[in-house]
């Protein structure tokens, strides 16, 4: 069974990506992800507004589309897969959003040019890279801003625990897959957007700490971009992009593939 649609995955999200005032806020020593007021401060450097319509890739409860209301009021939208999810999340937040529905990042059940901002956060690698990214671009606004967080393709062989977070999801067979940040970045520009600010986190943790350099290292665990759409480009033209592989090359090393 796809453990992204298994009522474990949900258990998993409501003790560590639960909607505060809904679900308990005890989050389990093993989860690395960055808290809340991290998660505002990026958000806010893309300047939403109160009549802005954004849309949040993988909403799973809503304990971000809360968090955005919150602070901006803005028209809040949320899509994710997991049907289940999405019932959830419609009983905590569906009073402060305009809509919550099933759809996958890869064919968003959107209009094209319906969405002033778009946030995808720590959701990215469990997608199929490409194609959301594609159709993140295709709902976008001109003059509207993308937040994409990921993966890096290749990480510091001594990251022990960053290599161990990706031996974790290959045992429980999660499809999660790493992102070669600068043909993504290329394939971005191409099709008409251009980056506003660019994290890196070297380490796994590092994130979490909200430890990170605005110029690239070479080798690098996570990273964070918010892109904007600049125009718009028949993206038929250009040769279909690839920039995601299953396994980081750090992996492949380590294991001789």
């Amino acid at each position: 069974m796809d453990y992204l649609q298994s009522d474990e995955y949900i258990e998993y999200l409501k003790k560590n990506c639960g909607v505060r005032g809904y679900d308990h806020d005890e989050k389990s020593p093993n989860f690395a992800g960055p808290d809340i007021d991290i998660f505002l401060s990026y958000m806010k450097l893309m300047k939403i507004k109160k009549d802005d319509y954004v849309l949040e890739i993988g909403c799973g409860l809503g304990r971000l589309l809360k968090e955005t209301f919150d602070v901006f009021g803005c028209k809040l939208y949320g899509i994710d897969r997991n049907p289940k999810l999405i019932e959830l999340a419609k009983i905590r937040v569906s009073s402060i959003c305009e809509e919550l529905k099933t759809s996958s990042a890869e064919e968003i059940n959107f209009p094209e040019n319906s969405f002033d901002r778009i946030f995808c956060w720590g959701v990215f690698e469990l997608c199929k890279q490409e194609s959301a990214f594609l159709e993140m671009n295709r709902c976008l606004k001109i003059g509207g801003m993308l937040l994409l967080t990921g993966k890096s393709h290749t990480y510091h062989s001594d990251d022990i625990e960053a290599y161990s977070a990706e031996v974790a999801v290959t045992e429980k067979k999660i499809n999660h897959t790493f992102t070669n940040y600068n043909e993504m970045l290329e394939f971005a520009v191409k099709i008409g957007m251009k980056p506003v600010y660019e994290r890196f986190f070297e380490r796994r943790g590092f994130f979490m700490k909200n430890k990170f350099s605005s110029g690239q290292p070479k080798e690098f665990y996570e990273w964070l971009v918010i892109l904007e759409k600049i125009s718009n480009s028949d993206i038929n033209t250009h040769d279909k992009p690839s920039f995601s592989i299953q396994h980081s090359l750090t992996y492949n090393k380590k294991n001789d593939r």
